[in-house]
Order: C-alpha cells, then sequence, then structure tokens
C-alpha cells in the first residue's frame, strides 16, 4: 500500500483534482481487493461510489471523442442535454 501512498501523493501534488480523484479510486479499489473484512469493504465501497461521481461530474464532456467548449458546454447546458 505505500506504493499508492506514493502514487497518490504525486498525483496530488500536480494539483489536477481529476488526475488526484482516479488516483484515489485506484488506491481504494486496491484496498478493496485486498481486505477480507465485510466491514471495510461496506465503508470502502461507499467512499468508491462518491469518489466515481466527483470523478464523472470533473471529467469535460465530449462530443465525437473531442473534447465540448466552454461555450458548447454551456449551450448544451440550455437545450438540456
Amino acid at each position: 500500500m505505500s506504493d499508492d501512498l506514493g502514487r497518490l501523493g504525486r498525483a496530488v501534488r500536480t494539483d489536477d483534482s481529476l488526475e488526484s480523484l482516479v488516483e484515489l479510486r485506484n488506491v481504494l479499489a486496491d484496498a478493496m481487493d485486498s481486505s477480507e473484512d465485510a466491514r471495510s469493504i461496506a465503508a470502502l465501497s461507499r467512499q468508491m461510489t462518491e469518489v466515481l461521481a466527483l470523478i464523472d461530474e470533473a471529467r469535460p464532456p465530449v462530443d465525437d471523442g473531442e473534447p465540448l467548449t466552454v461555450v458548447e458546454q454551456l449551450a448544451a447546458r440550455r437545450r438540456g442535454a
């Protein structure tokens, strides 16, 4: 797990929120995989759910594989897309 904390620490130091969240997701997944305690897995699952939602929010919307510009994002919100 110390290697995971090293990766997470490096990701956090980049000031890239999305990269940090993705690395936190990976650390949580590794912890869940290595745990045999049902309570720990349940707590980690709740944290994982929250982190996955934050990742979805942090990722820029895409159209045909290309990130949308800010203007395109605003237009899509106005259309309710």
